[in-house]
Formats: C-alpha cells, sequence, structure tokens
C-alpha cells in the first residue's frame, strides 16, 4: 500500500512513475526501458532480491542511476552500512512525504547529465 501511494502521490507531482511489485519486475521494467530512468526508489526489504541486490545489479548496468533507499527497520545497522557503502540515500519508514520529495530531488540533483 506504501508503494502505491507514493507512485500516486509522485504521478500527482507530475513525476513519471515506474512501479514494480518486487526486485526482480523492477530489474525486468528497467531492461524494458534500457535503463532510461532517472531514480531508483526502493524498499531495502523486498520480497524476493533485496533492495541492496537490487541496486547492485542496476549499477552493473546504468551505474548513473541515482539509488534512494527506504527501510523501516530503524535499529539495522547492517542495513545503513550496506546502504552507505552502496553509496546510496537512506529514508527511514515512516517519513513525512515533503522530507521524500526533498529526497528524491536531491537525488535527481546529483544525478549525472
Amino acid at each position: 500500500s506504501l508503494r502505491r501511494a507514493v507512485a500516486r502521490f509522485f504521478a500527482r507531482l507530475g513525476y513519471q512513475v515506474i512501479e514494480a511489485a518486487d526486485g526482480l519486475s523492477a530489474l525486468n521494467e528497467l531492461e524494458r526501458r534500457d535503463w532510461a530512468v532517472d531514480l531508483v526508489l526502493t524498499d531495502v526489504e523486498m520480497p524476493g532480491i533485496s533492495g541492496l541486490e537490487l541496486a547492485n545489479r542496476i549499477r552493473l548496468r546504468a551505474p548513473a542511476i541515482p539509488i534512494l533507499y527506504m527501510s523501516g527497520f530503524v535499529d539495522s545497522r547492517t542495513a545503513s552500512t550496506d546502504v552507505a557503502a552502496a553509496d546510496g540515500a537512506m529514508l527511514v519508514k515512516p517519513f513525512d512525504f515533503a522530507v521524500l520529495v526533498e529526497r528524491v530531488r536531491d537525488a535527481l540533483a546529483t544525478r549525472a547529465p
């Protein structure tokens, strides 16, 4: 339900949003679009492959795509360390949508032209 709410929210703001139910579906969507996306927003924990594994696979094909992670596991030092090592930004759930927009804009601003 959070995925759908975030997708609707950004669509209303004028962003083109591609939703995927899990990491493998996200990889399939990226492949169908020839890796031409501006940002990937992923949860750290997902069914199938984790958000970190998704990011690793994306980095192999399209290293310039910024990745923004979400996690509800605030106390998980491992997740935070892994995200930092993957050169990503972490947004801790629950979050305010204004903070999410700010983080997305920041991540998009760091994208190489």
